[in-house]
């Protein structure tokens, strides 16, 4: 959570250059979208979330050129996986409630 918070910070004053926070987006969701399938990892799962969101948060209301690009680098990432968790929710075994609204809220953000 204090690596994603960092990140978040860099990413608000606009100095994380867009690939590293692109790939540190892809990285948490692909970790998200594993770790959800199997049965022992709900923890794991929120934690996951919970720095996505910290992350995803900055974007909000946010109409800078630098936040525009963000999102539209990270949305069509995020889709895949929000597509398929939305699609086949009984397969994300170790995805909670609390994780489902959280990724609702991260799908909205990134609309903008």
């Amino acid at each position: 959570l204090g690596y994603s918070q960092f990140l978040s910070e860099l990413a608000k004053q606009e100095i994380l250059p867009l690939p590293i926070l692109g790939a540190t987006f892809k990285k948490l969701i692909t970790l998200i979208g594993d770790s959800a399938k199997l049965s022992d990892k709900k923890v794991l799962v929120e934690e996951y979330t919970d720095c996505l969101m910290r992350m995803t948060r900055i974007f909000k209301g946010r109409t800078t050129s630098f936040s525009k690009r963000s999102r539209e680098m990270i949305l069509p990432i995020f889709m895949i996986f929000y597509d398929e968790f939305k699609a086949n929710k009984e397969a994300f075994v170790s995805c909670s409630p609390k994780c489902g609204f959280i990724l609702m809220e991260i799908h909205d953000i990134l609309r903008g």
